[in-house]
């Protein structure tokens, strides 16, 4: 979330009316919730699949291993899951 792609998607999200999950490292939770963020979870700390479900949309930067735990936090009846990792 505090890169680059991130900070604007989060921006973009909010914008739109969006409640904004993101993840990060802790020195960078304040950053993020000065942009809008609703909540930060640390991802050295907190697998975010095991604490996340019924999610509407993932914004994906990754891919590869986090890209499956994002298809597994999405609901079940609407979802999207937007890839730009490798």
């Amino acid at each position: 979330g505090a890169g680059g792609v991130g900070t604007y998607a989060i921006q973009l999200a909010k914008e739109a009316g969006a409640h904004v999950i993101t993840t990060a490292s802790a020195k960078n939770h304040a950053l993020l919730r000065k942009i809008g963020a609703d909540e930060v979870i640390d991802y050295h700390t907190t697998n975010f699949a095991e604490v996340l479900a019924d999610v509407d949309l993932v914004f994906d930067t990754m891919g590869g291993e986090v890209q499956k735990k994002s298809f597994a936090v999405l609901t079940k009846h609407r979802s999207s899951c937007f890839n730009c990792g490798h």
